[in-house]
């Protein structure tokens, strides 16, 4: 048995307008079933139970059609579109097309369907005018750095702009709330005149006055401008990398720190170090302190003749 293929044909004149444009595809989104309004309508009580799931097909696939949720004028291509043979879709078709309407393009349009599309359409504008503002503030943000930038004096890149590191800006904020001392400003000023990476050379030639208040303070054994003068003299002698220092004024608080005033040659104010000087006398100084040690606090007798020196003889046990 063969069938003829069916097209409606109807006054074009009368009919509607399509309810969207004709390029509207669906791109990937997704129709969303109500099934509650499904199976409370008309057209699923009418459609014979045997019928239903050609009948969700048929709205569904609609759904991939351009446009968007229409049908062909051609009872044949949606029954192959939904995979029923010709026959049976004509014999249901009455409950099958039910509420699809011919328009104006020549194409069958369901109300609900286009509710749906309608949305997507909808959707669709919104998502891109939220992306549209979302550029423009980025732009105005992009327009306002660079202006600003330009009034502070900075030369821009044309095509990219270098933001200030954030630890910077913070850095800057810090300081404005909490300034600096003008001694602290002075010093920073004579010891660090070019700030960078890799530190610099000794860039003084005197005794900055907050230096020598600190050896004072630190170590009044020494002698400020005696230690200035060793000082000075051993770091501008340092060649290449060894030489260069990124915080001179904690260099000096280290080597201020760190001066043995007998090594030094009397740098100190008179004082005179207790500490051995001489490989015998560190020897005569560990063997006294192991000794007492090891006797519970006694300490053996030293030998006096320094040709002997560093060798003792018997233990003594304490009184």
């Amino acid at each position: 048995m063969t069938t003829t293929r069916r097209l409606h044909v109807v006054d074009m004149a009368a009919a509607p307008e399509p309810p969207y444009p004709a390029d509207t595809k669906a791109n990937g989104y997704k129709p969303e079933l109500d099934w509650q309004r499904v199976k409370s309508s008309k057209t699923w009580r009418l459609c014979p139970p045997d019928m239903h799931n050609n009948l969700l097909r048929l709205w569904l696939e609609s759904w991939n059609e351009v446009p968007c949720g229409s049908w062909e004028n051609d009872d044949e291509l949606i029954a192959a579109a939904i995979e029923l043979p010709a026959r049976i879709f004509m014999a249901h078709r009455d409950q099958l097309m039910r509420g699809w309407r011919l328009h104006a393009d020549g194409r069958y349009y369901h109300p609900v369907i286009a509710d749906q599309v309608a949305g997507m359409i909808a959707s669709r504008y919104e998502a891109n005018r939220a992306n549209r503002e979302r550029q423009a503030r980025w732009r105005n943000k992009k327009r306002e750095e660079r202006e600003k930038q330009l009034q502070d004096g900075v030369t821009l890149c044309p095509v990219t702009v270098t933001l200030r590191n954030a630890k910077e800006q913070e850095q800057e904020q810090d300081i404005k709330e909490n300034p600096p001392s003008e001694d602290k400003r002075k010093s920073a000023a004579s010891a660090k005149p070019h700030a960078s990476p890799n530190g610099s050379r000794l860039p003084l030639t005197e005794l900055p006055d907050d230096w020598r208040t600190f050896c004072q303070t630190e170590r009044p054994d020494l002698d400020p401008r005696k230690t200035w003068e060793t000082f000075h003299d051993y770091w501008i002698a340092q060649p290449g990398a060894k030489g260069r220092k990124i915080d001179w004024l904690a260099t000096w608080r280290n080597w201020v720190r760190k001066q043995d005033t007998a090594r030094n040659g009397g740098i100190g104010n008179g004082r005179t170090s207790t500490r051995p000087t001489n490989s015998a006398d560190r020897a005569d100084a560990a063997w006294e302190k192991i000794s007492g040690r090891l006797l519970g606090g006694g300490v053996s007798q030293p030998v006096e003749d320094q040709t002997q020196r560093g060798v003792r003889g018997d233990f003594h046990e304490p009184d």
